[in-house]
């Protein structure tokens, strides 16, 4: 929870400096990214990754919103796999998203 409170802490200071740097901001939801592979609680963070996306559609530089999508996605991939393989479901605690039908499901 730490790293949650640091995102933030960080990004308010960004906030308070008026950087207008889209870069500062991904950097921090790709730290928010990573904590949502650690403890999914804190995939609320995530929800800061808009705020940078709106900065690079006004500023019309769509090939840094593939760039940064693909470093969140190299990100959150390796963690979707491994629930796959450990429990059988995409997101573990959530038995309703069951898109992969294998032996090995945990029971709900």
């Amino acid at each position: 929870m730490l790293l949650v409170i640091y995102i933030f802490a960080k990004w308010s200071e960004l906030l308070e400096k008026h950087v207008k740097s889209d870069l500062p901001y991904a950097f921090y939801c790709m730290m928010a990214m990573w904590a949502a592979t650690v403890k999914l609680s804190t995939a609320t963070g995530v929800l800061l990754a808009i705020y940078p996306i709106m900065l690079m559609i006004k500023r019309k530089e769509y090939k840094r919103i593939i760039v940064h999508l693909g470093v969140g996605g190299g990100i959150a991939i390796p963690w979707l796999i491994r629930n796959v393989i450990i429990s059988g479901y995409f997101l573990y605690p959530y038995s309703n998203l069951d898109l992969f039908n294998v032996d090995w499901n945990m029971p709900p």
